[in-house]
This record gives structure tokens, sequence and C-alpha cells, in this order.
């Protein structure tokens, strides 16, 4: 279902027209979740936070290591919503995104649980081309701020994160190239980990991933305001 939607979200980028690159913003929301993503001018790099009850949970970053040199003529494509069950907000989208070199199709779908629900769920899909002429390494990082977390690799394929009440399960398919966890990211880092993507010249590959995460119930976690802060804080390892 998760290939159907991205196939569906494709086809529906395919009748939009080429804006140029720059920032941008966009919400998903499923009951008690919701997910804000938003660009800026380094593209194609771009964050996704996530939260539950209004409460911040963890922000992701997207992206390619290093710039490349097609960056400042980078095209975007527009961010079509759409809405997937009885909740009338939209929780799914894709981002066809390209630049010199380098293009991607990142799709989400977003399930939450009733409100003052604890659970959430992700499905994202990665679609991922090197159109040009050396290896271009991929990365997604999450971060999860002030939270007093154990980050673990599982196996090859899944990474847990967990605390007090708390738990995270992120579920990738195929596995990564490289998992960097807390220190290996950037020393006295805590909270953060980033896995990576080598892409070969004139690869192409789909990265399915699921992530799933329980929180406190509402009010016991951290505040969204200040939970923002912190991250925004801690993002100079990203570039």
């Amino acid at each position: 279902m998760r290939f159907l939607l991205s196939s569906m979200l494709c086809v529906s980028l395919l009748g939009l027209a080429v804006s140029p690159a720059g920032a941008f913003e966009f919400t998903l929301a499923d009951n008690a979740a919701a997910i804000q993503v938003s660009g800026g001018d380094w593209f194609p790099t771009f964050d996704a936070s996530w939260s539950v009850n209004d409460e911040l949970v963890l922000l992701q970053t997207f992206g390619l290591t290093a710039p490349l040199p097609g960056d400042e003529d980078a095209n975007t494509l527009g961010f079509p919503l759409a809405n997937t069950n009885l909740d009338p907000r939209p929780d799914a989208s894709g981002m066809l995104i390209g630049t010199e070199g380098f293009s991607g199709l990142v799709s989400l779908v977003l399930r939450g649980g009733t409100f003052d629900s604890d659970l959430s769920d992700v499905a994202e899909i990665l679609e991922l081309s090197n159109t040009g002429t050396s290896v271009l390494t991929f990365f997604q990082s999450v971060d999860f701020g002030a939270r007093d977390v154990s980050i673990q690799e599982i196996n090859e394929n899944t990474v847990q994160a967990s605390g007090v009440d708390f738990f995270f399960e992120e579920v990738v398919t195929p596995g990564w190239d490289r998992l960097l966890i807390d220190e290996e990211v950037e020393p006295g880092a805590s909270g953060v980990y980033v896995l990576e993507w080598d892409i070969a010249p004139g690869e192409s590959f789909f990265i399915s991933k699921d992530l799933r995460i329980q929180v406190p119930e509402a009010g016991t976690g951290l505040l969204l305001a200040a939970a923002m802060l912190g991250l925004a804080t801690r993002r100079g390892w990203i570039r």
C-alpha cells in the first residue's frame, strides 16, 4: 500500500509546474499527531518536526552530506497533500526534489492515535537517483532534543530509542551503509543518530521506512515551543 501511495503521489506531482528552490512549509496531521515539514535555501535538505498531543517528539532532517555545484539552480515541484482516512486534515504528501546530478521523491504518510493517545506512526518512501558522475551520500538524522533516551542498533535494519515512558523504533529496508549514534555524530552529542546511504553514479533505489513512537500521556512531555528551541540549537553538525 505504501508503494501504491508513493506512485499516486508521483503521478500527482508530474502535473505540477516547476518552481525555484527556496523556503517551503506544510503540515500533515492525523488525530493526535502532526508533522511540520519545512525546507530552506540549502537544497535539497529539509526538516520534519513530529509532534504528538501538541508536544514535539523529535526532529528529522534529510539531505545530502555536501551541497552539489548546481544547488543554486535546484528545482522543486509542488507538494500535493492528500487525506486517506476519516480525519479531514491532510495526512499524506510527496516531495519531488531535483538538482544537477540528483533527484528524489519523498512520500510521507502519518497515522496518529486518538486524541490524548500516546501512539503515532509514520511511513516514509524515498526514491533516490544519482544522475551525476560521483558517489553521493544521502542522510537522515533523528534528534530527540532534551529527552533522556538510550539509542541502540537492534539489527542492520532497526534502530530503537527508549527512555522513561518513551519508546521509538525505526525500521528501514534496505539497511543503511552507516549508522552514527550520539558522540559518533559530534563530540558531546546525545539523543541523536544519523543514517547514511551511498548512492553510486547512475544508481536509483527505494528506501522504505516505518517509524513508530509511544510517548507519555498528554501534558507530561516537553512543551512544543521549548523543545523546538532546544532542537534548533543542536543542528550545527548537519552541514
